[in-house]
């Protein structure tokens, strides 16, 4: 079965600021589809894991899924692992993901 086409929708806008789009905080101008795809785009969990053979605009976030769990884990330590080769620390302090 093939896959049905995406909806796409390209925003583009010229010579105007952020300000111009209620999502960011102006209270004159209602801009409620755009500020529905400003939040979300905008607000994602710490991880994200999908399968995307049969989720491939992913939607389903496996990541709380007690059943990945142990990919999930696979995939933090191979993170880790490859940061580590790397020379990068990260920030820890600030990284948390359970």
């Amino acid at each position: 079965m093939a896959l049905k086409k995406p909806n796409i929708v390209v925003y583009l806008s010229d010579d105007h600021g952020w300000e111009y789009l209620g999502c960011y905080g102006n209270p004159h101008i209602q801009t409620p589809h755009l500020d529905s795809i400003a939040y979300f785009t905008q607000h994602h969990p710490v991880e994200e894991l999908y399968d995307v053979t049969v989720d491939p605009y992913e939607f389903n976030n496996l990541a709380f899924d007690a059943n990945m769990r142990p990919v999930l884990e696979r995939m933090r330590s191979d993170v880790r692992n490859w940061m580590h080769t790397q020379n990068d620390e990260g920030q820890r302090e600030t990284w948390n993901p359970n």
